[in-house]
């Protein structure tokens, strides 16, 4: 397969590439903008950016909700991974580079990449091997810290286990089964009504002979269209309750050692015989036990899952900036009355968590909030201009080619304030030209924080 055509999976494992940019404070002040510290940590607009992107092409998230509220939603996921992987690291668990070296040969196996392709594929992404690695060592991570505190806060006893057990007794049972064989007269729906009934009359004289004394296995090797044929029509063990009707009802009628009569099934005719019966049962309690116990497991994962989560969001200083405006004011959606969340600062908290519209912080008092974003780096919105708009066009409203993708000018990030919506479609112009080297690195750069410092 030619790599231009791989280029379309690069997708697979963007999940893993979206937040391996790893960016020091200062240089995020200047480069990007902070949405959120966590701890001593913090994402930027860029990785959120992406991580949006990654949800809503490969993940499906967020078709039924506005642009404000997938933002949110994959902001509080990109939190959640933060404190899991602190708390690993507090943990002290470690992810041995064999490990990662694994997880890397199988992504290239299982999407048929080479060590070019990736290489590829992350320069595309502007990222490096080593961050690559580096954020599936942070996934791995964060899968061992969740089993290890799922399995330590979820105790199930054995008298939780034989409960379910006793009364889950018909998930755990067995059907009655026959080993059959069979010799099979294909019916297709290309069959003719002259080549059925040729194959009646040989199945006809197939049965006559084995009445007759001819032996069943070699008779299906002679006579069966069934792949079956060349093992003597073999068809295994057959669970009652999953076969077709006509066939289920002529098997289990048969004692050991019986042949049936022709059988019409809507796959053709049928010749079979039972070589053994097994009853059904109920399986042993400790052959379902362990499987009882993942059960058990899954169905308190959830509750427990949040609870934890609860508990670390509580304990971590986690300051959200996403939505403020440029005086550093919160914007809140839907006229959101203030004084009524912060009238109670325990139902703020949890509204907070909940939305992720605000700073989740411990239960202890805490500083007022500090900006993050240095001031000098922060525009005020520009006023509205839709007057001054309508009287004098910009070069960028002016009729382009249908094939020509749009052009940001100098002046554009004074004209008017973007939405989500707008900035993510202007910022995928802006890569596209920067990928046909229209533009160079350091202009796409300088346009896309000019794009940025307007939200």
């Amino acid at each position: 397969m030619k790599f231009s055509r791989k280029l379309n999976k690069s997708w697979i494992f963007v999940a893993l590439v979206w937040g391996c940019v790893s960016l020091s404070e200062s240089e995020a002040k200047v480069l990007d903008r902070v949405v959120a510290k966590v701890n001593s940590e913090i994402v930027t607009l860029s990785l959120l950016e992406e991580k949006v992107a990654y949800l809503r092409e490969r993940e499906g998230i967020g078709l039924d909700m506005s642009q404000k509220e997938l933002f949110k939603t994959a902001l509080n996921m990109m939190i959640d991974e933060k404190l899991q992987v602190q708390e690993g690291k507090r943990l002290k668990m470690v992810v041995e580079e064999e490990s990662v070296l694994k997880a890397v040969d199988d992504i290239k196996a299982k999407n048929g990449l080479t060590d070019k392709d990736l290489d590829q594929m992350l320069e595309r992404e502007h990222a490096t091997v080593e961050q690559y690695k580096g954020r599936i060592r942070d996934q791995i991570l964060v899968s061992k810290v969740v089993s290890f505190q799922l399995r330590n806060r979820i105790i199930i006893s054995e008298k939780e286990i034989k409960e379910f057990y006793l009364s889950h007794q018909k998930e755990f049972s067995v059907s009655d089964m026959v080993r059959a064989r069979h010799i099979l007269f294909i019916f297709d729906p290309g069959t003719s009504e002259a080549q059925k009934r040729a194959k009646s009359k040989l199945a006809e004289q197939a049965l006559a002979n084995i009445r007759a004394g001819e032996d069943f296995v070699q008779a299906a090797k002679k006579y069966s269209e069934d792949v079956s044929a060349s093992s003597g029509g073999d068809l295994g063990l057959l669970e009652r309750g999953k076969l077709a009707p006509a066939f289920e009802q002529a098997a289990f009628k048969l004692q050991p050692g019986e042949v049936s009569d022709i059988v019409n099934t809507p796959y053709g005719l049928h010749i079979i015989k039972i070589e053994e019966f097994v009853p059904g049962k109920v399986k042993p309690y400790n052959e379902v036990k362990p499987e009882i116990d993942r059960i058990l497991f899954s169905q308190k994962r959830g509750k427990e899952y949040k609870a934890w989560m609860d508990e670390l969001r509580k304990a971590a200083f986690i300051e959200i900036s996403l939505f403020e405006n440029s005086q550093g004011k919160e914007d809140r959606p839907n006229g959101e009355d203030k004084n009524k969340i912060e009238s109670d600062p325990a139902e703020k908290r949890t509204a907070d968590r909940e939305s992720g519209s605000g700073p989740v912080v411990p239960e202890k008092k805490t500083k007022p909030r500090k900006e993050i974003s240095s001031q000098k780096y922060r525009r005020e919105q520009p006023k509205p201009a839709q007057d001054v708009l309508a009287r004098n066009p910009s070069p960028s409203q002016k009729k382009r080619p249908a094939d020509s993708p749009p052009v940001m000018h100098e002046d554009d990030s004074q004209k008017a304030d973007l939405d989500f919506e707008t900035m993510e479609k202007k910022l995928i112009d802006y890569k596209e030209l920067r990928e046909r080297k229209v533009i160079s690195e350091a202009e796409y750069q300088k346009r896309k924080r000019q794009l940025l410092n307007q939200l």
